[in-house]
């Protein structure tokens, strides 16, 4: 006996029913040729909970592909700061102390400026050392906590910031700074500097002259 399912409904219709040809169902007009297990499953009417868990799956999907998306596509991490700082190893025969510092990065395609930098001395670097000058003269000087910070809105990544200091005391003396960009990872420079009593006492008489 001739067996057709119905490819709107999915019902098995027999050729003795007395609606064929046509779906006893949902009354569709059965075909000829009964079509593929492949058609049928396709143009099966989908129930209202598969179609539910269908429709979740498709957007979970799409949340998660956005979310890869984003995730690749975001900056990680803080850039890297470099310093290439000059610091010398004893006093100048004149009595002060010259550093000096620029700028630098680990990313591959580096901005021409940095923003918001920021030169912190630790309270006990500047209980053995008297800033004189920096230059270029920051926009702003403010203490926070333990240390003495100073501020430019703006700096070139060649340009070079000069410190000049004096000693207030002798001895092999540790000096450090820190230094801060926007969007980089703070960096420490360090090294110790050898003051003799000689170069101290000039200073003096060369204060003393002044």
């Amino acid at each position: 006996m001739k067996k057709v399912v119905c490819p709107s409904c999915g019902l098995v219709n027999l050729e003795k029913f007395v609606t064929f040809p046509f779906c006893a169902a949902c009354g569709a007009h059965l075909p000829e040729k009964e079509p593929s297990k492949f058609r049928v499953f396709l143009t099966r009417p989908v129930k209202p909970l598969y179609w539910a868990l269908s429709v979740g799956f498709g957007i979970s999907i799409l949340a998660f592909v956005a979310l890869r998306i984003a995730i690749e596509t975001r900056d990680r991490t803080e850039k890297s700061l470099l310093i290439y700082s000059q610091i010398p190893r004893r006093v100048a025969p004149d009595g002060f102390i010259y550093s000096s510092f620029t700028l630098d990065t680990t990313d591959e395609y580096p901005s021409a400026t940095f923003a918001d930098v920021r030169l912190r001395f630790a309270k006990e670097t500047l209980q053995k050392f008297e800033l004189v000058t920096i230059t270029p003269q920051p926009t702003t000087r403010e203490s926070f906590g333990s240390g003495q910070y100073y501020f430019w809105p703006n700096l070139k990544r060649a340009e070079a910031v000069r410190i000049v200091l004096v000693p207030k005391t002798t001895g092999d003396l540790p000096f450090r700074f820190m230094v801060y960009a926007k969007d980089h990872l703070p960096l420490q420079a360090r090294n110790s500097i050898l003051v003799t009593k000689p170069d101290l006492a000039k200073h003096t008489r060369m204060s003393e002259n002044k």
